[in-house]
């Protein structure tokens, strides 16, 4: 196939980079070309073009894992129920249905209090068919015990989860060269969770390895040994192409941190156990997660990944825990991408691919300098403390919610598409309990979720029912587009719009705004009808009833180039939603302080 599509390509004359600008530049009218640029939030330049590959590129490897027989991954949901007896049900189910590997969460590990207890958590679960990974921070010393009682437990691949800034290194140096399974887990799920940008995250990584590679040679482990017992956790966002990229470039950092201590880097490729993001998740209509569960577990596969634990759709609610069905739907996402998407059938998707190529060099050194820049600090520990890292993952956090905010980043349900009246999600009762103690880390990056923002504003309107009227002026096509427009702005804020069409008179404006006196009301016109409007019009608006509060407020739908004396607020494309949206509810009497 490739030889005919060359021949056919040959039929074609060259072109230019010249012939090329000279049709960007027609096709902008007068912009200019590098409006068509987009940067990620480290700097780097997103497009519009990549003509070339850096050079010496090369694709990135696959680490092996234990138990994946003939699966290019390992699918791993995370298991995660109230009881133990629950869990045990969910993690036998998840294996029966495709799945490969088990995740234990936190607060499962939480419920473990025995001996007898691990065994009912792993009760008929067969350890020398599944790894049993538990997420970092979440399993102690003492319960190492509890799982060598357990049958076949010297056939298991476990991964303990050991948290080098959760835990001594003294405590478990010991370890290293005398038990089987990856003793340390470096969690890259702290920084991203606190709002980090994606260098931001690959550096704290690469600082962690650094710190606990050198901590252990202290305590007399060579690197040689510990870096076999060492693997990474990290997350993926809905932005496929950069978190695709930011799992590339981390594989560079990994290897430049082996290369400093002498270890050969393709004797040890990246290990990577790629988990969706949290922060991305939104409680307000979260059906639409699954769009973002499946663009970022593809991310996760194409870049490398040899473990892909895809969170539930329904994680980020409260109270309750995801229900069977939800866990269901997220093993289905893995499985829909190994077996009928065969992503794992190439090794390395994004390799040759400019773009992808191109950023994967760029992040990786831009992480690098970061790397540098923390260790010149005294190292990860001392730059969490000191609250540097800290800073740099808070700039990155406020810069991403202004873009939600502004609607220049859109998730869907969220700030885009948004639903007033979703379909329900059914939850298992149940309160998560976490670890008990959060680490140094957790305390200096707290947790942050990106429609956090809006979802306030859908609570306190979910209590008040708040709605606004649109007004139209005429049959121009721009009115229907502005009406539609402000519903899912509106929307996006949970408040409910009526709409009046084209009033034919002053008598049937006022009767069509007594009939539903909302306090605001915003104009949808074209902007040749904002210029015909006349003060009998602004008479009649202001005449008509508005409930009890008396005084309707008029903003209207445009541009602020366009705004009028008589329009009191403006909606438009690019500005602070939730601060408008925050106004607008004061103006209905709504208060979101009781939400």
């Amino acid at each position: 196939m490739s030889e005919t599509i060359l021949k056919l390509a040959a039929r074609f004359p060259a072109s230019t980079e010249t012939q090329w600008r000279g049709l960007v530049n027609t096709a902008l009218k007068g912009k200019p070309a590098n409006s068509l640029t987009h940067y990620t939030y480290d700097g780097l330049a997103r497009g519009p073009v990549f003509a070339s590959r850096p050079e010496g590129s090369a694709a990135i490897t696959r680490a092996p894992a234990a138990m994946l027989a003939e699966r290019p991954w390992h699918i791993c949901p995370l298991i995660e129920a109230p009881d133990i007896e629950t869990a045990n049900r969910d993690a036998l189910t998840h294996l029966e249905g495709g799945a490969s590997a088990l995740l234990i969460s936190a607060h499962t590990a939480s419920l473990l209090n025995s001996p007898a207890d691990m065994g009912r958590l792993l009760d008929h679960v067969r350890l020398d068919y599944a790894p049993i990974i538990f997420e970092p921070g979440a399993l102690k010393l003492a319960q190492l015990g509890w799982i060598a009682s357990l049958a076949r437990s010297d056939q298991a691949a476990l991964t303990y989860g050991f948290d080098p800034l959760r835990t001594e290194l003294s405590d478990i140096a010991a370890l290293f060269g005398h038990s089987k399974g990856q003793i340390i887990t470096l969690d890259g799920r702290v920084p991203h969770e606190a709002g980090a940008s994606e260098a931001q995250e690959i550096a704290y990584i690469g600082a962690a390895l650094i710190e606990t590679l050198r901590g252990l040679s202290r305590l007399g482990v060579t690197p040689q040994t510990a870096i076999k017992q060492i693997g990474v956790m990290a997350s993926s966002d809905s932005d496929t192409h950069l978190s695709l990229i930011k799992l590339r470039a981390l594989s560079s950092v990994w290897n430049n941190v082996l290369a400093g201590f002498g270890l050969h880097p393709h004797e040890s490729p990246l290990p990577l156990h790629a988990v969706t993001s949290k922060r991305m998740m939104a409680r307000i209509d979260p059906w639409s997660n699954l769009l973002r569960l499946t663009s970022a577990s593809f991310a996760c596969v194409c870049a490398g990944a040899n473990t892909l634990t895809t969170l539930p759709f329904s994680q980020s609610l409260e109270p309750g825990m995801p229900d069977s069905f939800a866990q269901r739907v997220s093993r289905n996402i893995g499985l829909l991408l190994m077996e009928e998407s065969h992503l794992g059938q190439v090794i390395d998707p994004a390799h040759g691919s400019y773009m992808h190529e191109q950023l994967t060099r760029n992040m990786g050194q831009t992480a690098w300098t970061l790397v540098q820049e923390i260790e010149r600090r005294g190292g990860l520990p001392k730059s969490l403390r000191s609250g540097h890292f800290a800073r740099l993952c808070t700039a990155s956090a406020n810069v991403r919610l202004r873009d939600i905010a502004k609607a220049k980043v859109q998730m869907a349900g969220v700030n885009a598409f948004a639903q007033i009246k979703g379909r329900p999600v059914q939850m298992r009762k149940g309160t998560r309990t976490g670890l008990a103690h959060t680490g140094l880390a957790q305390n200096a990056l707290p947790a942050m979720r990106l429609a956090a923002p809006f979802e306030i504003l859908h609570a306190a309107s979910a209590k008040a029912l708040p709605r606004v009227t649109l007004l139209t002026l005429s049959d121009d096509p721009m009115c229907a587009a502005r009406v539609q427009f402000c519903q899912t702005y509106l929307a996006s804020g949970g408040i409910e719009t009526t709409v009046i069409s084209k009033p034919s008179s002053r008598f049937a404006l006022t009767q069509a705004l007594n009939a539903d006196p909302s306090d605001l009301l915003v104009m949808c016109a074209s902007d040749a009808d904002y210029d015909a409007v006349t003060a009998d019009t602004l008479s009649a608006i202001q005449q008509a009833n508005s409930c009890e509060r008396g005084g309707r407020t008029l903003w209207a739908c445009a541009r602020p180039k366009r705004q009028k004396p008589w329009m009191q607020g403006l909606l438009y494309d690019g500005q602070d939603r939730v601060g408008t949206l925050f106004e607008a509810l004061g103006l209905l009497g709504v208060h979101i302080n009781d939400a």
